[in-house]
């Protein structure tokens, strides 16, 4: 069930940690190594999202995009509690300092928050390599632009795109579209909510216990590129 498959995410993330974080300490070479993850799971029509870092998952919904995590960054969490604007946190010396990632601790704490998907839907994870280098505007427009939506033409239109506008770290896109019938509770015209799952809500949270709809069925199709920065100057 929906629950259980959500459970099983969170497993997952924290036993990659354990073996990321057991690996460093075994070769000195790779002491301190680690990664950013955001990985999704769906068996119905409510999409689970787990994430450690700052790798961002996207819905895009009639041709807008939201975003359904929140970075796990220094600035965003001075943000949070109101000790640096927004205006001034694209220019922060410290932007790119996490405030965990896989394998650099022995635990870590991934957050799960639940999307419910309409009929059309499309999901968008990636590295900070892509929203580095182009905006929320611009990453949507691109999308749209693409007009088969063919989800290997979108992760290569993306990444090309954000290394032509100079991304300084590799970057890594995975788009799925969602089709089918029957499902979806959501309004198309009203914004999409950012719904985090705290700890003390895994045993009762609705979304995780609701029944899936009757007689539905999600289909999905999905392509997946990464495109590394290359230290040649040509």
């Amino acid at each position: 069930d929906r629950h259980a498959l959500a459970m099983k995410l969170l497993e997952a993330i924290n036993y990659a940690n354990d073996v990321i974080h057991d690996t460093a300490k075994q070769n000195k070479a790779q002491t301190g190594m680690g990664t950013t993850c955001t990985a999704a799971a769906l068996i119905d029509d409510v999409l689970c999202l787990a994430q450690v870092g700052d790798s961002r998952a996207y819905i895009i919904r009639n041709k807008k995009m939201y975003q359904m995590t929140q970075d796990q960054t220094l600035v965003n969490k001075l943000l949070e509690i109101g000790q640096l604007k927004a205006e001034d946190a694209a220019h922060y010396e410290h932007s790119h300092v996490i405030l965990q990632a896989l394998g650099v601790r022995d635990k870590v704490e991934p957050v799960l928050s639940l999307v419910e998907l309409l009929p059309g839907d499309a999901l968008l994870l990636c590295s900070d390599g892509l929203n580095d280098a182009l905006t929320d505007e611009q990453i949507v427009e691109l999308i749209n632009f693409e007009h088969s939506s063919d989800p290997i033409n979108v992760c290569k239109l993306l990444t090309e795109s954000a290394c032509r506008a100079g991304a300084r770290d590799n970057v890594t896109v995975i788009y799925s579209k969602f089709g089918g019938w029957g499902y979806g509770f959501g309004e198309p015209g009203v914004p999409l909510p950012y719904i985090k799952v705290s700890r003390d809500q895994y045993a009762d949270h609705m979304l995780l216990l609701r029944n899936p709809p009757g007689g539905a069925e999600t289909t999905q199709v999905f392509g997946s590129f990464n495109l590394k920065k290359s230290s040649d100057p040509k």
